[in-house]
């Protein structure tokens, strides 16, 4: 019911489905205006805590801002309409993005002024509540934080005496213990209970260690009185810290703290101590509850927060100059605000795997001095000396340490730590979209042939797909469709075979292949990117082409290009795979896969874009992992919104391939239950739509979904010339604007040498540290003059003789190395160590780069089949190696990774020596714990019973 409602309502179906609707204005209302400013504030002018890419706009763009809202909230209409037809409004200074921003802080607005409502709703149950404070504070409110902050302040003076929170604590204190629980965790949302307890999802539970119901005893036990005593207000210390200066002069009594004390002396405080304490606790409460003070205690923290970054002995083990936070291993005094990308979250997640401790400073500096709590006890306190005054200044310290210490810090610290994990959660998002768009932002392949009638309709394209064993090769049609396909065995085998059958069965293989190309004519070859060897079959595929060009003159030159097959993986093991091709093998799917990525990017990507959410199965970046599943889909569904709408959609194409129908879904106006909708009514009417005037007739929508999507809806003009006897709209074949994607560029040789080898320029670079196996040793055969002044060497022990090129050791006499010398046999002396890194690159250690001593034969220093470690030191893109050194002195030289500015480098240094000591106090420890066995010729087992 609730999905025919959302396919029935004329409004937009992602407007609909917001967590906040979409509400119109009423004529006349300031509320654009008051939004306007609010979300310019926000969005445009607000810095972030940690060091984020932020968008800072003028106030010039207050208008634009409000014009925007007035096309959404009034019009309904859809950012992509926005940014593509009405645009005049916003150029320059206006781009999509920033329309999506202001969409955004739309929702987030409506749904502040929602718990407002609310609030208002509790002032409304305090009849004695004055109006004018009541419009001061909620005037006063601009945020989350602010609205918790007049909300803690209302229930600690008014909130026994609002029936809907004494329900509230009351149902509290029942369910005190299923809290506990995690059970019940999960029937709430993250942060706890809302405001009013059902409606809202703003946590506004007492947020620090706020005894309430103490505070409650202490106003009955009259307590509220002696506060005069202290000299200021909650109220007057707050505006003596806002403007840092003493506006308010600290007032004096002239009574003892233990005189004004005894005078309020009951049975709930027997003692002077304990009404002292108590009065203490209670401005203590009232001075941290205060709004104003809160915001500024806030601002000041976020600002001025350090951090420390402290390894675990398992972190210290584990987080190597390979590992990604090994500049931040060991950090002192960092700056938040110096915090970049998404550094945050990978600190937060390693110390959730125990690899380091995080520790918040809250020992933060002042304006003016170097201590932020010290500068508010001044303001708090009397510049004199006697005894009178030192005593109630002692007690007002005590209290402002109570109200940061105990109060706000603790809470403060869970409050920053939560916004750095959303900063940097909201960088992670914006990679995963921009990786998105970096893949969606190409065009479909196009190829310059001679004959345009072969090749109008669009293009035939041939895949191929390969593991260790075998090949899979498809052609797929102009619509994408698999015409025809053949399985290969042979074709991966080596070029140089050791078994002729190998040899034999490679060039039928490739033979075969050709017949293949040259029976179905693709206008473009797809290879899998699946390992190095891809590029051998590159090469291959391009000489067989070659001899079809000479052999046919007409022939014309197909390209072969590489393609990125983690799609297609994802792909092959997909419920829609499944389904389409179910007597297909994963390879074969591969195939298909790649070959329509070449044709259209766009659709074979948004496929995955389904309630299966197989999207998510691709990699866009490392962390993504942290991101819950919905604000990830939300962030690609947007993507493919834009990119969609930028391209628009074949409808007659939609509708004759199911599998290009999940595009209409990201149509301005449209979304998943409209979009389906708006298919079955159109195949119900069975005609080829042949211009936007039947497609208006045909699709039953209401004006204001007709009016987003109509021109992002296309019709393929030159299909439709050839079979239908009306007029056809040449414009109509396109959108309303051009497709604005980027032509499919030849890879560079170090974007094929990534791809292919999976790696990027952040996980493979020069300077890494990597393992890899001896193979062989690179050797150099001596010349003529070298052998003439050789002299072959004797070991004097076995009496055997020695080649000193070579360093073979079997000869039994000096004539017979001579012969050695001379007959071609010998192999020469070894300059260099061939090696093989894990992921299979091949590398090459010089001799130079062997020992930091002079190394003569590589043979003494390592052997054939031993892993060593040993350092990048060049990467050769083109020929696939590497070139590395495995001097101790340049293993050891952990300079090469840059540091962070703020890197605790003493205590790495004492963490070191601390480890050394301790290894050598267990070797020293197992030296003398020897034991020692007495074996006597007499001595016999003795068993017992």
């Amino acid at each position: 019911d609730e999905d025919e409602q959302i396919r029935k309502t004329d409004v937009p179906e992602r407007m609909q489905l917001r967590v906040v609707p979409i509400t119109s204005v009423e004529e006349g209302s300031d509320e654009l205006d008051l939004e306007a400013q609010w979300i310019y504030k926000n969005a445009f002018s607000k810095s972030s805590v940690s060091n984020q890419e932020m968008v800072i706009k003028g106030p010039q763009t207050v208008k634009k801002i409000r014009k925007a809202l007035e096309l959404i909230r009034n019009q309904h209409f859809e950012v992509p309409y926005i940014a593509k037809n009405l645009k005049e409004y916003f150029l320059p200074e206006f781009s999509a993005n920033n329309l999506l921003t202001v969409s955004k802080f739309d929702e987030e607005w409506t749904l502040l002024e929602s718990l407002k409502k609310i609030m208002m709703f509790l002032f409304d149950e305090i009849p004695k509540y004055q109006s004018e404070i009541k419009d001061e504070l909620m005037n006063w409110i601009n945020s989350y934080e602010q609205l918790s902050d007049i909300y803690y302040l209302f229930t600690l003076h008014h909130g026994n005496e609002a029936p809907s929170i004494q329900k509230k604590r009351q149902r509290e204190r029942k369910e005190a213990q299923e809290w506990r629980s995690s059970a019940a965790r999960r029937r709430f949302n993250e942060d706890g209970e809302s405001m009013d307890g059902d409606e809202s999802s703003e946590d506004l539970r007492d947020p620090d260690d706020v005894n309430v119901d103490f505070y409650s005893i202490c106003v009955r036990a009259g307590l509220a009185e002696p506060l005069k005593e202290y000299g200021l207000t909650p109220k007057q210390l707050t505006e003596n810290t806002l403007d840092n200066y003493r506006r308010h002069e600290v007032l004096q009594t002239s009574t003892e703290p233990f005189g004004v004390a005894v005078k309020y002396v009951s049975p709930e405080f027997p003692t002077a101590t304990e009404v002292l304490e108590a009065t203490n606790y209670m401005l203590a409460v009232q001075i941290a509850r205060e709004p104003l003070f809160r915001q500024f205690v806030r601002e000041s923290f976020f600002e001025r927060a350090r951090i420390d970054v402290i390894p675990t002995k398992k972190g210290f083990m584990e987080i190597d100059e390979n590992h990604p936070l090994y500049s931040l291993k060991f950090l002192k005094d960092k700056p938040v605000r110096d915090l970049v990308e998404d550094q945050f979250l990978q600190l937060s997640v390693a110390e959730r795997n125990g690899l380091l401790t995080i520790v918040y400073q809250t020992e933060i500096e002042g304006a003016t001095t170097a201590s932020y709590v010290d500068e508010i006890k001044a303001l708090f306190t009397r510049d004199e000396s006697s005894n009178l005054v030192q005593k109630w200044n002692d007690l007002r310290k005590e209290i402002i340490d109570l109200v940061l210490s105990k109060f706000l810090f603790p809470l403060l610290e869970k409050k920053l730590k939560e916004k750095l994990l959303n900063e940097a959660k909201g960088f992670v998002l914006r990679a995963c979209c921009q990786q998105l768009y970096n893949w969606l932002k190409v065009a479909p392949y196009k190829v310059d042939f001679d004959d345009e009638k072969d090749t109008k309709d669009g293009y035939r394209i041939m895949g191929l797909s390969f593991n260790l064993d075998e090949a899979e090769i498809c052609v797929i049609n102009v619509d994408g469709e698999c015409s025809d396909h053949i399985r290969l065995e042979h074709i991966l085998k080596r070029r140089i075979a050791w078994k002729e059958t190998d040899h034999t069965g490679r060039e039928k293989d490739l033979n075969t292949l050709k017949d293949f190309i040259f029976r179905k004519k693709p206008h473009v070859i797809a290879v899998s990117a699946e390992s190095r060897e891809a590029t051998m079959l590159v090469e291959d595929l391009r000489a067989k082409i070659a001899q079809l060009v000479e052999d046919k003159p007409s022939w014309q030159t197909i390209n072969v290009e590489l393609v990125d097959n983690s799609l297609a993986k994802v792909f092959a093991k997909s419920t829609l795979a499944e389904s389409e091709f179910p007597e297909f093998s994963l390879l074969l799917r591969e195939a298909i896969s790649i070959s329509r990525q070449l044709q259209d990017p766009l659709s074979e990507y948004a496929q995955l874009f389904n309630a299966n959410k197989e999207i998510l199965k691709l990699e866009f970046h490392p962390m993504q992992g942290e991101l819950s599943e919905e604000e990830l889909m939300q962030g690609l569904n947007q993507e493919f919104v834009n990119r969609t709408n930028e391209v628009g959609v074949d409808i007659n194409r939609a509708i004759k391939y199911p599998r290009t129908a999940h595009l209409l879904q990201f149509i301005c106006g449209l979304g998943p239950r409209k979009g389906k909708a708006l298919i079955q009514t159109l195949k119900q009417s069975n005609q080829i739509l042949e211009n936007r005037t039947q497609f208006v007739t045909a699709c039953h929508m209401g004006p204001k979904v007709l009016a987003n999507c109509v021109g992002f809806i296309k019709f393929n003009s030159n299909a439709l010339g050839d079979t239908t006897e009306s007029h056809v709209e040449v414009l109509d074949g396109s959108r309303v604007h051009p497709d604005g994607r980027l032509p499919y560029q030849r890879l560079s040789s170090e974007d094929v040498f990534f791809m292919v080898m999976k790696e990027t320029p952040r996980s493979f670079f020069i300077g890494k540290l990597v393992s890899a196996t001896v193979i062989s040793f690179q050797r150099r055969k001596p010349e003529r003059e070298e052998l003439d002044r050789a002299n072959p060497n004797r070991n004097e022990t076995t009496g055997l003789w020695q080649c000193p090129f070579c360093r073979k050791n079997n000869f039994t006499d000096a004539t017979k190395v001579s012969i050695h010398f001379y007959d071609g046999s010998c192999s020469g002396q070894a300059n260099g160590v061939n090696i093989r890194l894990e992921n299979g690159l091949s590398g090459y250690l010089p001799m130079k780069y062997l020992s930091d001593s002079e190394v003569k034969h590589p043979e003494e220093h390592v052997r054939l089949g031993k892993k060593i470690q040993c350092r990048i030191t060049n990467i050769d893109v083109k020929r696939f190696s590497v070139d590395v050194t495995s001097r101790p002195s340049d293993l050891m030289d952990r300079n090469r990774v840059e540091k962070d500015a703020y890197y605790d480098k003493p205590a790495e240094e004492a963490m070191l020596k601390a480890e050394k000591d301790s290894k050598e106090k267990e070797i020293k420890n197992r030296q003398n714990n020897t034991k020692r066995v007495t074996v006597h010729q007499s001595s016999e087992s003795v068993a017992t019973a």
